[in-house]
C-alpha cells in the first residue's frame, strides 16, 4: 500500500476515536449539575469537536480516493475541496479554542471574586474576634 493510504487509514482511525471519546465525555458529564450556559457550552463545544472530527474521518476518505480520479482539472477541482475541508476544520478547531478560553476566562474571574469575597470574610471575622478579645481583656477598641 502506498504511504497515502496509510495516512489516509490513519486520518480515518483518529477521527473514529476522536468521536468516540467525544461521545464517551457526553455521556458521562453531569447535565443535572450544570447551569443552563454551562450546559449550553458544553453542548455547543461536544458539536463543534464532533464536527471536526468527522471532517477529519471525510478528509481521510477523501484523500485516498483520490488516486482514483483521472484528468488534471478534477483532481485540482477535488484537492481544492479537500483543502477547503481542512481550512474548516482549522476553523472549528480555532473557534472551539477561542469558546473554550473565554468559558474558563468566566469561571477564572468569577472564582478570583468569590475569592476576595471569601477574604474580605475572613478579614471581617478576625477583626471581630480581636477586637471581642480587646473588649473581654478590658481593653478598648481603640487601644493599640
Amino acid at each position: 500500500m502506498p504511504p497515502s493510504i496509510w495516512f489516509s487509514v490513519g486520518l480515518v482511525a483518529s477521527s473514529i476515536f476522536l468521536i468516540a471519546m467525544h461521545l464517551v465525555t457526553w455521556r458521562k458529564a453531569d447535565h443535572g449539575a450544570l447551569t443552563d450556559a454551562d450546559q449550553l457550552f458544553y453542548q455547543q463545544q461536544y458539536q463543534r469537536r464532533t464536527t471536526a472530527s468527522g471532517l477529519l474521518g471525510i478528509i481521510g476518505v477523501l484523500l485516498s480516493a483520490e488516486s482514483i480520479l483521472g484528468d488534471a482539472i478534477t483532481k485540482s477541482l477535488f484537492l481544492l475541496g479537500i483543502a477547503s475541508a481542512v481550512c474548516v476544520t482549522l476553523v472549528l478547531a480555532l473557534s472551539d479554542w477561542l469558546a473554550t478560553r473565554k468559558h474558563y476566562e468566566q469561571h477564572k474571574r468569577d472564582a478570583a471574586a468569590e475569592h476576595a469575597l471569601l477574604r474580605a470574610e475572613i478579614e471581617r471575622y478576625h477583626r471581630e474576634q480581636s477586637d471581642q478579645h480587646r473588649t473581654s481583656s478590658g481593653d478598648s477598641p481603640d487601644t493599640p
